[in-house]
């Protein structure tokens, strides 16, 4: 993600270079780096994009505190908050916050606007040169970040490399690697000479590398792989249009799962935008058509792939923000992001498609009695507010997919030693009376096999922390005190 994007941060310089523009570039804090530019350039005004993830967010606020904390002699800039908004929404107020009810509204789509023409910079300010790859990594290192390598994809562990970790280990010492060097002599120069013809071949791909799916950074780059992505049906002579087909077939695990892999990162990095891409894939819709887009549904997978992508990012975000706007609920709603991805996707068979789909109709005509058997002490908590929450919810963009995640667990893999992977203490609270499993029998395999496992029992069902709360918060406090209690103990011992 780093290298893309530096690839599109060198290619925003160079657009506003030609207009006789520039771009920043400092390393430091954000609200130090802007403060200091809005002495040296005296600004009155600051833009910056509307977040709702909560670190860019959090920025922004430290940001608008910094620079109202100081004073200034010519007044305090103006922050002004600009988005690209993808449907013509009035007042986010009168959202509702049901999807089936959001589509009933047939909102119309805003059209991507023309570049405008920006005044020639003149001014004397330190404008920073555009870092590499080794400079943005080493200082990176220095701030308390969590490194990607932190978290463990189960995905791709098998049971096998779990379960027999030590005959791994003990047969990688016994290996000689000087014997599959040896074996490699003559494959070397064949895999030299391919190399030269990859990286000759890289110069005009729209990927950041040979083996890598995600499109690199640029605004044409983007749109000249988005206009081969969409024409995948028509076939192409064009080498870099080629590449991408093949690697849309490789990242196609899932219907519409290609788009994803290979634009997500430019959408998440703010190469192109959501209405951008939702512009160009009607428009060849209308291309192949003849002018007309069918209320039946797309005529090319691709163009309905890239459509309900970016709709569904919409709608998501449009949520987020009205959350964060409207100040709903007790608590403050935090949205996080990962990579840019909610939900990793998966292979999955056409039984667990049918399956998932099946099991969503089912819950939806059930979900009240469902819900009074999973709350047998208190059964008053499952009330109309909470079935209808799950009910609205079940229509959001995504549902069946993570229902399908569901049904495609890999459960080959002991939770004990998965438990043993992690490392540290852990905490389970059992409701008894939980219909959907056999509470006994599950605790005492827990018991028999989990050593690091502390059990609290409770006279509840499926969700004891909602059923009991008071109860749920007493035992998670009493337990954190006496594992913080533990770890300074041996924190202590290892010090003496």
């Amino acid at each position: 993600m780093l290298k893309l994007l530096l690839l599109a941060l060198e290619d925003l310089k160079q657009l506003l270079k030609d207009q006789g523009s520039d771009l920043f570039i400092a390393f430091g804090s954000a609200e130090d780096v802007i403060l200091k530019l809005v002495n040296e350039v005296k600004a009155s005004y600051i833009f910056a994009e509307e977040e709702v993830e909560y670190n860019l967010h959090s920025v922004m606020s430290l940001v608008q505190s910094s620079v109202s904390s100081e004073p200034f002699v010519w007044g305090n800039p103006e922050f002004v908050f600009w988005r690209t908004p993808f449907y013509n929404v009035g007042n986010l107020e009168e959202l509702p916050a049901s999807y089936h009810d959001f589509l009933k509204l047939q909102l119309s789509q805003t059209i991507p606007v023309a570049a405008p023409t920006l005044p020639i910079l003149d001014m004397e300010v330190d404008r920073g040169a555009l870092p590499i790859f080794d400079d943005v990594k080493k200082y990176l290192q220095g701030k308390p970040c969590q490194s990607d390598k932190c978290w463990i994809s189960l995905k791709k562990v098998s049971a096998e490399s779990i379960l027999r970790k030590e005959c791994i280990s003990q047969a990688v010492m016994k290996s000689d690697p000087s014997e599959s060097l040896k074996s490699n002599e003559g494959k070397n120069i064949i895999s030299s000479t391919l190399n030269n013809v990859k990286s000759t071949k890289i110069a005009k791909s729209v990927f950041a590398s040979v083996e890598g799916t995600q499109v690199r950074g640029g605004t044409n780059n983007v749109l000249n792989a988005l206009a081969a992505y969409l024409r995948y049906l028509e076939g192409t002579a064009r080498d870099d249009w080629q590449e991408l087909h093949e690697k849309l077939r490789k990242a196609e695990c899932r219907k519409g799962a290609s788009f994803g892999a290979l634009f997500g990162s430019a959408l998440y990095l703010g190469t192109i935008s959501r209405r951008r891409v939702y512009y160009e894939a009607i428009k060849y819709e209308r291309e192949r058509n003849a002018g007309y887009v069918s209320p039946f549904g797309y005529s090319a997978p691709t163009v309905a792939a890239a459509i309900d992508a970016v709709c569904s990012m919409e709608w998501y975000w449009l949520l987020a923000l009205k959350c964060q706007k409207c100040n709903e609920g007790i608590y403050p709603i935090r949205i996080w992001s990962w990579k840019s991805y909610l939900i990793q996707e998966g292979q999955t068979s056409g039984l667990a498609w049918l399956q998932a789909r099946l099991l969503l109709l089912y819950l939806r005509s059930r979900a009240g009695n469902i819900l009074k058997k999973c709350y047998p002490t208190n059964t008053e908590r499952a009330d109309d507010w909470l079935i209808g929450e799950m009910l609205r919810a079940s229509y959001d963009p995504g549902v069946p997919i993570v229902l399908e995640s569901i049904l495609n667990i890999n459960l080959s893999i002991p939770l004990n030693y998965l438990f043993d992977s992690f490392g540290g203490k852990i905490l389970i609270i059992q409701g008894m009376r939980d219909p959907l499993s056999k509470s006994k029998l599950f605790l005492s395999m827990l018991r028999e096999h989990c050593i690091r496992v502390t059990i609290s029992e409770l006279d509840a069902g499926h969700c004891p922390h909602d059923e009991l709360p008071a109860e749920v918060n007493s035992i998670l406090s009493e337990w954190m005190s006496t594992a913080e209690s533990f770890t300074n103990t041996v924190e202590g011992a290892k010090s003496f």
